[in-house]
């Protein structure tokens, strides 16, 4: 049985000042570094309040570089993988994002966008052997998925100790993931080789973003980097499906269509 919920819109500061990231990387095993960062992350989670989150955002020098631009994906992986923040062009809407396992590139994003907490923000990864990775995923929901590609689906899956996501990004052990058949994010995981967290660039409660001069104009200051890719079609996002559960669940429609939708599900079964 699969279970319809009613359909929701799309919704597509720098951590504290020790980086835990970085005192880690050096003194313990991948293992034992993941469960510290892990703990860190929480920690610092819980001694915010329920709620949006309001903080003074501090400003950052931000370069514009245009999506057709050859050196644009590395200059985007240089940024985030130095710990900065991105938006950037996906199939769907822009999106921003920094590096989805490290807690402070998730709490500044948190930040930038007043975003609610509790809401964990979806992440991309390039490829299925990043999803295997990172992820719980049989292989029949695997060959689905496969399937439907370059489609924008997005799954609920539920992560793997190994690679243990902040709470700004997994909730209650579920992450939201997709493959995105984006042109510009298909070049970033040429260079990248970790997930990357995938917000709508917007402010909390704002319309989505489909213009690279409107994302210029309110995350310039915000941002490190922004990939203008000009004017996006209009979306109303990816479809969502959890496979999270026994059975798979129907969250959003997206730019889907029920045929498209229905023809996973039977390939799930």
């Amino acid at each position: 049985m699969v279970v319809l919920r009613k359909q929701k819109p799309a919704t597509a500061g720098f951590s504290a000042n020790h980086n835990p990231q970085r005192i880690t990387q050096h003194l313990f095993p991948k293992a034992v570094r993941n469960r510290l960062l892990q703990t860190a992350c929480l920690n610092k989670s819980s001694q915010h309040k329920t709620g949006i989150i309001k903080t003074v955002v501090e400003r950052v020098e931000t370069k514009i570089v245009k999506a057709s631009d050859p050196d644009a994906a590395r200059k985007a992986a240089e940024v985030v993988l130095s710990g900065g923040i991105i938006v950037y062009p996906t199939e769907t809407l822009y999106g921003i994002g920094g590096l989805a396992l490290r807690c402070g590139a998730a709490q500044r994003v948190s930040e930038i966008k007043q975003r609610q907490e509790g809401k964990p923000f979806s992440v991309l990864v390039g490829d299925m052997e990043m999803l295997h990775r990172h992820f719980f995923i049989s292989e029949k929901q695997a060959d689905a998925y496969g399937k439907m590609l370059p489609l924008p689906l997005t799954l609920v899956l539920r992560g793997k100790t190994s690679g243990a996501f902040p709470p700004e990004v997994s909730k209650d052990g579920q992450t939201a993931v997709r493959i995105s058949g984006g042109e510009f994010v298909q070049r970033l995981f040429e260079v990248l080789k970790e997930p990357l967290i995938s917000s709508s660039a917007n402010i909390s409660g704002s319309e989505n973003l489909l213009s690279g001069s409107e994302a210029a104009r309110i995350f310039s200051g915000k941002v490190e980097l922004i990939v203008d890719s000009g004017n996006l079609p209009s979306s109303q996002g990816s479809a969502i499906v959890s496979l999270a559960g026994k059975t798979p669940e129907i969250l959003r429609d997206g730019d889907l269509e029920p045929e498209q939708l229905k023809d996973f599900l039977q390939w799930l079964s």
